[in-house]
């Protein structure tokens, strides 16, 4: 995690950089609830405080990786 060279206010690029994932992981993290409530929501976006981003951080059991999607078979390599 980046959060040292961060400001102390971050909106979704922000904080996704600081995560080490995509935008649209953040949208995905915030629309499940993992995230902090945002400090405010501009016409730009939500924006969350640096510290508050830390906090949720060192209780983030982030998995590497994405999840394995149950296999089909496939007709086209004789499955």
């Amino acid at each position: 995690m980046r959060l040292l060279s961060t400001p102390a206010l971050l909106g979704v690029a922000e904080l996704a950089a600081a995560l080490g994932v995509s935008k649209q992981r953040v949208t995905q993290l915030m629309q499940a609830g993992s995230l902090p409530t945002p400090t405010a929501r501009l016409r730009a976006g939500p924006i969350w405080r640096r510290r508050a981003v830390a906090a949720f951080v060192r209780g983030w059991d982030r998995r590497a990786g994405r999840r394995p999607q149950a296999r089909m078979a496939s007709p086209a390599l004789g499955d």
